[in-house]
């Protein structure tokens, strides 16, 4: 009992800790990271069929029924490289967002109840979305260094519990979410003010996984959409379309995982994330709004017990663009160019002792773009220029495992 009390309060304080450093990022998936924690950042999101640690309950909370009694701790260190470019009867402009370094927490901690049982609280940055461009389009008259762009951070709270009946293990985890959205320099967009608002909503992210033999796991996981409150300084210009409510969209994941040798497992998940659901950025055709698709992913993982003391990681996943293409949308895409479409990922755990072990995750992710032909109506205010947005991305992790003593060994 008294390990327990400890193991609570580290975590408490570690929670408190990870909240801090949240901060926003566009993510890699459109508006979600392709991973989360160490271990999954390394296998570029796959393995719904096999998770086997306290991050479990950001992905598919029945993997938690393969977890010990731990805590588990990671950062991110995300950089993404963005730049617009218009091409105006005075020539082409354009500029770099000036926000390259993002630091993305993810905290996790699980205590097993009993042998089929298994409890779970975690904090981790969803995703987001950033742009900080140096030069503003939107009012030509403004002064050298002027900025445009967005802010919006995601951190997600959650508890789960995972239960396991034989060869079939289930899990669900309730999400609170909350959103925190800024805007600089969209002055001539309908009045958009330049203040920070918060948004709070709940969902919820649940899963099964199913044993077929002692090698070979099939899975799947989804999350309901998130359901916020209004940013209400927004709702009359930027989120005119829905009154100001930016929704977190529903994602759903099914995969299989397959051991192709004892400490070598294969993993092949594919991924869907409904943002034409969310009124805010996806399916609108007005000038100036996201218009993002819905998107398919596909993810591959491998992991290699090379020996007791150290794990070896690899992956790589592609997912459609939720960019439109159509001129309406040049706007939009410019403020949240979430145009990259590969990621390449490794990464290794290393057992420092018998109750710690670290672990570092690294991607990649290369340079994509898309443009916009553009459109005249002889109207300065109803009219799109032709525009190109790109982006590129690097990432890299580190975190720990802290093995805070079983009361159940964990079921594999």
């Amino acid at each position: 009992m008294k390990r327990f009390t400890k193991a609570l309060r580290a975590t408490s304080m570690a929670f408190a800790a990870a909240s801090l450093m949240a901060t926003s990022a566009l993510a890699t998936e459109g508006m979600f990271g392709n991973g989360t924690g160490a271990r999954n950042k390394a296998l570029a999101g796959a393995g719904v069929a096999d998770q086997n640690d306290a991050t479990a309950m950001s992905i598919n909370p029945a993997g938690m029924i393969h977890s010990d009694n731990q805590l588990s701790f990671s950062a991110s260190l995300f950089s993404p490289i963005r730049e617009y470019n218009i091409t105006t009867p005075g020539g082409v402009v354009g500029a770099e967002s000036d926000s390259e370094y993002f630091v993305i927490p993810n905290i996790a901690w699980t205590h097993r109840v009993d042998g089929n049982t298994v409890f779970g609280l975690s904090m981790y940055g969803n995703g987001g979305m950033n742009t900080d461009y140096t030069a503003n389009f939107l009012d030509p008259a403004a002064a050298p260094g002027t900025h445009l762009g967005i802010d919006y951070t995601q951190i997600f709270l959650s508890a789960g519990l995972a239960k396991q009946y034989g060869n079939f293990s289930i899990g669900f985890a309730p999400i609170v979410g909350i959103g925190i959205f800024s805007a600089e320099g969209l002055g001539n967009l309908a009045g958009a003010p330049e203040t920070t608002q918060v948004s709070v909503g709940i969902g919820a992210r649940g899963g099964i996984e199913y044993a077929l033999s002692d090698s070979f796991r099939v899975a799947v996981a989804g999350a309901t959409p998130i359901y916020m409150t209004a940013f209400q300084d927004y709702k009359n210009n930027l989120f005119f379309g829905s009154q100001g409510v930016l929704d977190v969209p529903g994602t759903l994941q099914a995969g299989v995982a397959f051991d192709l040798m004892p400490g070598m497992t294969v993993m092949a998940d594919y991924k869907r994330i409904f943002y034409s659901g969310v009124e805010a950025i996806g399916g609108s055709e007005l000038l100036g709004q996201f218009a993002w698709n819905d998107i398919n992913v596909y993810k591959f993982g491998l992991e290699w017990d090379v020996n007791p003391g150290l794990t070896l990681r690899a992956g790589y996943s592609y997912n459609d663009n939720p960019l439109s293409s159509r001129p309406y949308n040049f706007f939009g895409n410019i403020l949240a160019p979430a145009t990259v479409q590969h990621h390449i990922t490794g990464g290794a755990k290393m057992k420092y002792s018998d109750a710690l072990d670290i672990e570092i995750a690294g991607m990649y992710a290369p340079e994509e773009s898309v443009s916009t032909a553009g459109f005249d109506t002889g109207n300065p205010a109803t009219s799109a220029p032709p525009s190109t947005v790109k982006m590129h991305q690097w990432e890299i992790t580190a975190g720990f495992v802290w093995h805070t003593g079983e009361t159940e060994a964990p079921i594999k």
